[in-house]
Formats: C-alpha cells, sequence, structure tokens
C-alpha cells in the first residue's frame, strides 16, 4: 500500500529537514505526496519546512491539508494558527486555535492566540470563551 511505501522516504524527509538540508527534504516529501496525497505526516512536516523558509503562505497551504487529512491531530491546527497569523488571516487562526483548545482545553499559548486573533476581528470580551 502507498502509506508503506512513503515511510522510508518520510523518514529520509525528516532527516534531511533535522540536518537543515530544505530543498533535499521539499523534494522527498514532494515524491512522497505524489505516491500517496493523504500523507498527513508528509504534508505537515512540508509546513514547516516552508515556515523555516519564511514562506507562510506555502506552509500554511501545507498545515491546511494536513488538518483536513488529520482534523483531530492539534499540531497541524497548531501550526496552522501560527502560519495564520504570519499572514494576518486572523478568523482562520481563531479557527485553528479553537481547535487546539477543543482538544486541549488548557492549552495557553492556544487560548492567548485566541484572544489576540479575537482581538484583530474585533470580537471576544468578558463573554467569549477565549476570556476565561
Amino acid at each position: 500500500s502507498a502509506p508503506r511505501m512513503i515511510a522510508p522516504q518520510v523518514n529520509l524527509g525528516n532527516t534531511y529537514l533535522q540536518e537543515g538540508r530544505l530543498k533535499d527534504a521539499e523534494a522527498v516529501y514532494e515524491s512522497a505526496l505524489a505516491l500517496d496525497p493523504w500523507a498527513m505526516e508528509a504534508w505537515s512536516n512540508l509546513g514547516v519546512l516552508r515556515a523555516r523558509r519564511g514562506d507562510w503562505r506555502a506552509a500554511f497551504d501545507a498545515f491546511e491539508r494536513a488538518t483536513i487529512i488529520a482534523p483531530n491531530f492539534l499540531d497541524c491546527h497548531s501550526n496552522l494558527a501560527e502560519a495564520a497569523v504570519r499572514l494576518g488571516r486572523w478568523r482562520a487562526a481563531a479557527d485553528a486555535y479553537r481547535r487546539v483548545l477543543a482538544g486541549t482545553p488548557g492549552d495557553r499559548d492556544a487560548a492567548e492566540g485566541l484572544r489576540a486573533a479575537e482581538r484583530r476581528l474585533g470580537i471576544g470580551g468578558a463573554f467569549s470563551p477565549a476570556a476565561k
């Protein structure tokens, strides 16, 4: 099956990413995604790579795909929120922070991120769940 076939590629991409070999990692992740476009880890790590490069739009797209594939994997939502903030996409950031908080209600970073995004959107306040 495709997921087993791409596991070694994703692992190699992860090694390249850890070593800072971004072009090599990107090529390996994209090759893995050509075989299995539903490979959440490849999308997520491609997003990390693109964020590291400062390409926040491409990072946002990769994280968004990862969250669609694995909606309960909260790290992807945290990363999506960060990319959204960097792009000034406050509604997307607020939505991503809400997903993180739904899974981990005590996440202080996500709560603060949600408050900041809601301030930018002109919502929130004393009765907002984010204000608690």
